[in-house]
């Protein structure tokens, strides 16, 4: 059982070695998340984390070799293990806090498996406060692992528009405010080319309203004629119901604007000073109108940009919190 210990142990410390060496040169191994790109290039003392990883997970399988054989080689290859774990315990937090990272995960998993295995090879670190370090690594591990679930496989579904568009909107088809807004977002069509919307269903009514716009794409409407639709007509009677995979995606947009703290609708993500085109009317055969002239967002919005620089709030909108509350229908600045 040991000698099976100690090459589990070696192996592990070298996929360790191996992972972070080559994120240290760049290769952006595992890099499925946000947090990955921003970490990639944090530094401690001019050098790369990745290359205290790489150092570390190297000493790990040096000592291994000599754990059985010296005492002085356990006790150092205990404490590494220990120093290292405490230390991603705290990244995970520090993840916890602030953007969850895909490769930094791969990086948790290869050390946690070392901490366990580590018992195997020295029984004498089977202790209480041992134990309690790995259940508080355990313990931030899997929310972290949670969060990247969510990021990964339920991000926020654009029903309109590129995901990597300059202006994100949240909005709901009933919702006065959104109605306004979407009037004035689509009598702008530089400012729609470079918007994302994202739809949000407070009740069944939107969702059948929802499922019948998606209908509509499916059978081939136009869609920025289909989008107009929503917030200005009713869907028939005899709408098609909403897909479980449709129903799912509207639940991550609604997931999204719980992870930024909003609770009510519309919700416009943007730069604080963006340039648009204003319009003055439309192109011969075009659906969407042509425009000349340069204004702002915050004049189109006639709403002051938050002091961050990144949202316009509407205080009269509807509230996602209480979907049954009746929802203004005047719009005032926050």
């Amino acid at each position: 059982m040991t000698t099976i210990a100690r090459w589990t142990l070696v192996a592990l410390s070298t996929a360790g070695f191996a992972f972070c060496l080559l994120n240290a040169f760049g290769a952006d191994l595992a890099c499925f998340t946000q947090g990955c790109q921003i970490y990639s290039s944090y530094e401690f003392l001019g050098i790369s984390f990745y290359v205290y990883g790489a150092i570390a997970f190297g000493l790990l399988g040096v000592l291994t070799f000599f754990s059985t054989r010296s005492r002085l080689a356990a006790a150092a290859f205990a404490m590494l293990v220990i120093a290292a774990l405490l230390a991603d315990t705290a990244f995970l937090f520090y993840q916890f806090l602030f953007w969850p990272c895909a490769s930094c995960m791969v990086v948790a998993l290869l050390l946690g498996l070392i901490a366990i295995v580590a018992l195997v090879l020295l029984p004498w670190l089977r202790h209480k406060a041992y134990y309690g370090i790995i259940g508080l690594w355990l313990f931030f591990f899997i929310i972290i692992a949670m969060e990247i679930a969510q990021e990964i496989y339920l991000p926020p579904w654009a029903a309109y528009g590129p995901e990597n568009a300059i202006v994100s909107v949240y909005v709901s088809p009933s919702c006065p405010a959104c109605r306004e807004l979407m009037s004035k977002l689509t009598s702008h069509p530089e400012l729609m080319r470079q918007s994302a919307i994202y739809l949000i269903a407070k009740d069944a009514a939107e969702e059948r309203s929802i499922a019948h716009y998606l209908h509509q794409l499916r059978e081939g409407a136009n869609d920025f004629q289909a989008l107009q639709n929503l917030f200005t007509q009713e869907p028939p009677a005899d709408a098609a119901p909403m897909s479980w995979q449709e129903k799912l995606r509207l639940q991550a947009n609604t997931m999204a604007m719980a992870r930024m703290g909003a609770a009510s609708i519309p919700l416009v993500i943007a730069p604080g000073i963006m340039e648009i085109p204003v319009v003055q009317e439309a192109a011969p055969g075009e659906s969407i109108p042509a425009s000349t002239g340069i204004g702002t967002l915050q004049d189109l919005l006639n709403r002051p940009a938050s002091s961050g620089g990144g949202g316009f709030g509407f205080s009269a909108g509807c509230s996602l919190l209480n979907p049954t509350e009746e929802c203004p229908d005047t719009q005032e600045p926050q």
